[in-house]
């Protein structure tokens, strides 16, 4: 059985939904939105560790999916409190003897100084808060845990589900509510994954034997720019919809305060039969999480 952390959020709650029977969610005390079998349990109470292995006692659990995260998104985000639950899952690895943790780490881990794509032996440098916290978790799991360990390394992940804000959320959502779209770093290039091809992927990966420390890149194996999101945002709003977008470029081309392009290499991942070159393209995908997200009044 798997045992699937960040069981309420966007990743977490898609894995389970693959898995069905066969995984048991760990969601925050209070949270009943998991789905399946869910336990409530903080994993930053590393003190009370013992507590949740007596819940999780009843099940044969062999493997730990740990996508619950702090996100730079929440209120007023605690970054330490990563260290903290993987220190939790360190403690749940010995004690219910798991066979392999993956991790659900991120592209904002490498050094990105130099030329896209990204590869898993690209140098580490990780980018701003959220990168350092994963790459301080990746490090601790690393040293502590006896059994074996996969980071995966994951780029835009976008699609039905999505609630917390992201780009592609936000240009849909002023699509929608203003009928305009403001583009902040027109030329700004990002590989998006889209959210059911992941799923796949950690289904598949699941049945692979990568060593006892594995990193894997899951991506689109290509990247796009912003102004070019907007622009199929605003065509779908307009073919299927039925109203015009304006878009707005507000890029200042002179200063570069972002990533201009996270593109990860998947050459590793398409090897192992993970990820498929009949990825869902990008379009398809934006009309689907519209449509999920107008059904769900989303915006």
């Amino acid at each position: 059985m798997i045992l699937i952390t960040g069981g309420s959020g966007f990743i977490g709650k898609a894995i389970a939904e693959a898995f069905d029977e066969d995984v048991v969610s760990i969601v925050r005390r209070g949270d009943s939105s998991g789905k399946g079998k869910c336990v409530q349990f903080d994993l930053t109470q590393t003190t009370k560790s013992n507590e949740l292995v007596s819940q999780l006692g009843t099940y044969k659990i062999t493997h730990i999916i740990h996508a619950a995260a702090v996100t730079p998104w929440a209120a007023e985000p605690d970054f330490s409190d990563d260290l903290k639950m993987a220190k939790t899952i360190a403690a749940l690895t010995r004690e219910l003897q798991i066979r392999c943790v993956y991790f659900v780490s991120g592209w904002n881990v490498y050094d990105m100084s130099g030329k896209p794509p990204f590869k898993e032996d690209t140098p580490l440098k990780p980018i701003g808060e959220y990168g350092k916290s994963k790459y301080e978790v990746e490090q601790y799991l690393s040293r502590s845990l006896k059994c074996r360990l996969v980071n995966l390394r994951l780029a835009s992940v976008y699609g039905p589900g999505q609630t917390s804000p992201g780009l592609i959320p936000n240009l849909t959502k002023t699509a929608f509510q203003e009928h305009e779209i403001i583009v902040k770093s027109s030329t700004t290039k990002r590989d998006y994954l889209y959210i059911g091809d992941l799923v796949n992927a950690v289904c598949n990966i699941l049945k692979l034997d990568l060593g006892d420390r594995a990193n894997v890149n899951m991506g689109s194996g290509t990247s796009v720019t912003v102004a070019s999101v907007a622009e199929t945002i605003a065509n779908i709003c307009e073919q299927r919809y039925g109203f015009s977008v304006r878009i707005i470029d507000e890029s200042d081309h002179n200063t570069q305060t972002v990533t201009p392009d996270n593109e990860l290499d998947i050459t590793k991942a398409q090897e192992k039969q993970l990820l498929h070159a009949t990825q869902t393209p990008l379009r398809q995908g934006l009309e689907l999480y519209i449509e999920w997200a107008k059904n769900e009044n989303i915006f």
